[in-house]
């Protein structure tokens, strides 16, 4: 059975990657912690909800790989020739 422990543990290194502009870390670990929070339900303890907020993890989950693929594709550079001959 998920943890709580597990899904911050996974929140924590998504949230580390992605200040580090990491985004090809983060989007496992944020992969990890959506699937660990399908199956924690949403708890109510001494009149205190814990409610997990899925929503934001799956706006996080969209802004890496946008992000991540920008850094993917093709690469302009600038090539200077000279001629060998002289």
């Amino acid at each position: 059975m998920p943890t709580v422990t597990q899904l911050n543990t996974y929140v924590d290194a998504a949230a580390t990657a992605i200040a580090a502009g990491d985004y090809t870390t983060a989007l496992p670990n944020i992969e990890a912690a959506l699937v660990i929070m399908s199956g924690l339900p949403d708890v109510t303890t001494a009149g205190t909800v814990t409610q997990f907020d899925r929503k934001a993890l799956k706006t996080a989950q969209k802004m890496c790989l946008q992000s991540a693929n920008t850094t993917r594709g093709i690469q302009r550079s600038r090539v200077k020739y000279t001629n060998p001959t002289g």
